[in-house]
Parts: C-alpha cells; sequence; structure tokens
C-alpha cells in the first residue's frame, strides 16, 4: 500500500481506534439532527397547509398538535446544540469514547421520537412512501441499531461509569 494511503503509523491501528469511533458516533449525531429537521419540516408544511372547515389551519385549531410540534422543536434544538458540543470538545482535543456513544444513542433516540411524532401529525398520509416520513423513520431507527444497538450503548457505557473507566 502506497505511504500515502496509509491512515496512520503502521501498528498504531488499536491505538486510533478509540479516535476513529468517536469521530463516528458525532458524526451519526449530526445525521439524526438533519434527519429530524427534514421530518420536521414536511410536517410543519403538511399541517400548515391543512385547512379545519372554519378556515383555521389545523395547529391553529387543535392545541395538542401545538404542543407535539413544539416538542420536536425543543428535541431538535437540543440536538443541534448537542452537536455543536460535541464537534468543539473533539476539536479540541478533549473528545470522550463514553460522551460521545452516549451521544449517538441519544440523537437517534430523539429522532425515532420526532420522526414518529411527524407521522402521528400527518395521519395515515404519514406512513405513505410518496410522503417520506416513512423513510426518515427508518432511518432513525436503523441509527439506533447501527453503529452500536441502543441498549448494548446504555449497559456497556453504564458499566464503564461505574467502573470509574470513564
Amino acid at each position: 500500500m502506497p505511504k500515502e494511503n496509509l491512515l496512520g503509523p503502521i501498528g498504531q491501528g488499536v491505538e486510533m481506534s478509540p479516535q476513529t469511533m468517536i469521530y463516528e458516533m458525532n458524526a451519526c449525531g449530526a445525521c439524526a439532527l438533519g434527519l429530524m429537521e427534514e421530518a420536521m419540516d414536511m410536517t410543519m408544511a403538511y399541517v400548515g397547509s391543512r385547512m379545519h372547515k372554519d378556515g383555521m389551519p389545523f395547529p391553529m385549531r387543535y392545541d395538542v398538535m401545538r404542543v407535539r410540534l413544539m416538542e420536536n422543536v425543543a428535541d431538535i434544538n437540543f440536538v443541534r446544540g448537542a452537536t455543536y458540543a460535541a464537534a468543539l470538545a473533539y476539536d479540541a482535543g478533549q473528545p470522550n469514547i463514553v460522551d460521545s456513544l452516549l451521544f449517538k444513542a441519544s440523537c437517534f433516540k430523539l429522532a425515532e421520537r420526532v420522526t414518529s411524532t411527524c407521522i402521528d401529525l400527518e395521519g395515515g398520509v404519514g406512513l405513505s412512501k410518496s410522503v417520506g416520513l416513512e423513510r426518515l423513520y427508518r432511518d432513525a431507527k436503523v441509527g439506533l441499531i447501527g453503529g452500536g444497538q441502543y441498549d448494548f450503548i446504555m449497559s456497556n457505557t453504564g458499566a464503564m461509569r461505574f467502573m470509574g473507566i470513564a
């Protein structure tokens, strides 16, 4: 293999592995944020265009719709802030493997909730393949499994914290 294609010094792969994992987990959080924002944009456009028979948009007519929409906004804002914080820690040379794993798992857990709520708000149409929300929901579910399943991450990071490793 040409030297310019090496990722690091030969024989140092094990030492580089945690840094690679931290980078991947942080990137996963950013992916979760993107799919949450896309789902919310699609849902806001749809529910804002739906009119009640009295002429009011659905979200202005039904309190619970506004509550669910704002819960989604709060979740998205939280993930956005956490994404910036994770990137800043990484760039400052202060990455933490446990925090990165928890970040990835939590972001996709919230992405699952946001996309599910968006489907609920759109009703039956939200499950239609032509809308695209069902794909975003599947992506959020896959994010909970790929790169470390949610319960596995939570269990192992909990063990690491209780043993004083991280």
